[in-house]
């Protein structure tokens, strides 16, 4: 069992956003209680003041008299292991205020998050409030909205067009996430489009998470994406999107099992999932295959490369990859996987290499060395002549003429110069 981790709060006071919470609908899916007692406390006047990045203050009044000094505020994320307690004071008039310093101890950036307060009483009796949920979002922006079922587009830079089309890739990445792994996560999905990468870094940094290797974090409540308007959006859409998508569903689906994936299986499948395919990445593979310099899947278990250049290797090899087991061993294939490599607990060396074994039957380097033979069918692959075939049609017919022409003429001067006999 894990328990909560408890953290002392230090106070500040810039406020910036009020958000009334009185009859509150729970917000980016169901809420999860912090604690109750059969002695339920009322507040009134609950509000939140919410400074993205910096702080979030709750006031409340108590609706009846008791003999107290002291209120314990409960704070915590409805996805989030931490539990946040301080004990504040009353006012002599029943009013509290709670300060809660996000720059010391940042929160998870679009979450949904929970705030009660408790009143312990003498003879040991505790009266404990609801809990209230407020969001935790970017302030900073504009945000508009649009929405499709259960998908639910933010942005605000570009027209309505913009958003209609980062909508139908979140549509369309879904349907082709779906075709291979089953999604199993019913909550609403939010995806916030930032039109440029600093926005979206500086949204994550003040939330206490970092932008890896150009992917957020697949915990949060809300998936994140960095995509300017312009002539490049339609493509950035139709990867960005989907594969920041198929993170999110692998990670509400497998939950702990989620950390248990090798990262080429994770990346394979999320990139697999991209409605569009980066164009170098053919002959990137083909350029490692002939040269030799292909990596080894059992090197991109736990991590890829740093470099630029071993990072869109291992990308192109992984998305190569799992698309060939796929053709390979059938659709449901990917699902077995995950659950082999969940089911041999913590990812290391060892169980990375033999976590194939339960689910095709072989080992990871065995699988590797297949996948590779299929590389070099590829290069040779006799349907690429096949489509060749009009081209080299047309060719003969253009070159034809002039070819007769000059053994014609070669003809004639041999002739001309044997002479007469």
């Amino acid at each position: 069992m894990q328990f909560p981790r408890y953290r002392v709060l230090p106070p500040t006071s810039r406020l910036i956003l009020v958000v009334t919470l009185l009859n509150m609908p729970p917000l980016h899916g169901a809420v999860r209680l912090l604690q109750q007692t059969k002695d339920a406390l009322t507040l009134e006047g609950a509000k939140i003041v919410v400074d993205y990045g910096k702080t979030v203050t709750f006031t409340a009044r108590f609706e009846a008299t008791f003999p107290t000094e002291h209120v314990t505020i409960l704070l915590k994320g409805h996805n989030e292991d931490t539990l946040h307690v301080e004990e504040i004071p009353v006012n002599a008039d029943g009013t509290i205020e709670f300060i809660y310093n996000a720059e010391h101890d940042p929160l998870p950036p679009f979450g949904t998050m929970l705030i009660q307060a408790r009143v312990d009483l003498e003879g040991g009796r505790m009266l404990i409030s609801e809990p209230i949920p407020f969001a935790y979002n970017d302030s900073r922006f504009p945000w508009q909205t649009i929405s499709q079922d259960d998908l639910n587009m933010h942005w605000y830079a570009g027209e309505a067009s913009f958003a209609a089309e980062a909508l139908k890739a979140a549509v369309s990445g879904l349907e082709s996430i779906r075709s291979f792994f089953p999604i199993t996560s019913t909550e609403p999905i939010h995806i916030y489009v930032y039109s440029n990468p600093v926005d979206l870094q500086d949204a994550l940094a003040m939330g206490g998470e970092t932008w890896a290797a150009g992917h957020t974090p697949p915990g949060l409540d809300a998936i994140l994406a960095a995509i300017e308007p312009g002539p490049n959006q339609s493509f950035e859409m139709n990867t960005e999107i989907p594969h920041e998508l198929a993170h999110w569903v692998l990670f509400r689906t497998l939950r702990e099992g989620y950390h248990r994936q090798p990262v080429w299986l994770l990346e394979g499948m999320a990139s697999m999932a991209e409605l569009d395919t980066p164009p170098d990445h053919a002959s990137a593979l083909q350029a490692a295959h002939r040269t030799g310099t292909l990596l080894p899947f059992t090197d991109l278990c736990a991590s890829f490369p740093t470099d630029a250049g071993g990072a869109f290797l291992a990308y192109a090899q992984s998305r190569s990859f799992v698309t060939y087991i796929r053709k390979t061993y059938g659709d449901a294939v990917l699902l077995r996987l995950t659950r082999a490599y969940h089911n041999r607990g913590i990812l290391d060396g060892t169980s990375c290499a033999v976590g194939t074994i339960e689910a095709l039957g072989m080992p990871l380097g065995q699988l590797d060395e297949n996948w590779r033979k299929s590389l070099a069918l590829q290069e040779y692959d006799p349907n690429e002549v096949h489509n060749l075939a009009p081209f080299i049609a047309v060719m003969a017919l253009i070159l034809i003429v002039p070819l007769w022409g000059l053994l014609e003429q070669t003809s004639k001067r041999r002739n001309h110069g044997r002479g007469p006999t």
